[in-house]
């Protein structure tokens, strides 16, 4: 009789521990972005998806190499930077992005290929933020021939990196 307590209680302890393990592992799947409204974007890297304003669930294909992290859905979301933070080459990335801004180690971009989104990308941390147009025909690439561009007034179209998660970090 006295041996029971303590097995169970080890039995509890272990049922707990794997439960919180396995609801810990399904938060590192998914990186997630929020807007100040509560709006999300999230990039669930288990099930290879990406939900947005516009996109309910798109499928990501994860174009990926030794040289670059490559993302798309074929339909307007792509992203692509170097895996290597010291590797700057864009002629040999995937989707080639325009920098509509630069400050120090950050870097805000635009693809050709996802005109609807701009990227601000910290290197090496990632992206840190994504920012939707108003509409699902807005592109971001206007924004490069702007002299007088002011970011601050694009934050009611950002999504911010909430947590630890990453997308895209250079080594």
């Amino acid at each position: 009789m006295t041996y029971k307590f303590p097995m169970l209680v080890i039995v509890i302890t272990l049922i707990a521990a794997s439960a919180l393990t396995k609801f810990a592992d399904a938060d590192d799947d998914q990186v997630v972005f929020r807007a100040k409204n509560g709006a999300v974007v999230v990039w669930d890297r288990g099930a290879g998806t990406l939900r947005t304003p516009y996109l309910q669930t798109a499928k990501l294909s994860d174009c990926s190499d030794e040289f670059q992290t490559c993302l798309t859905d074929h339909r307007g979301f792509s992203f692509a930077y170097f895996q290597n933070c010291n590797d700057v080459n864009y002629k040999l990335l995937k989707f080639r992005p325009n920098i509509v801004f630069a400050l120090h180690n950050d870097l805000w971009m635009v693809f050709d290929a996802a005109p609807n989104y701009m990227f601000h990308y910290a290197i090496p941390t990632g992206v840190v933020g994504i920012y939707v147009g108003p509409t699902s025909s807005f592109d971001f690439r206007a924004l490069l021939r702007d002299r007088n561009l002011r970011l601050d007034k694009f934050d009611p179209m950002e999504y911010r990196l909430v947590g630890s998660g990453a997308m895209g970090a250079c080594k």
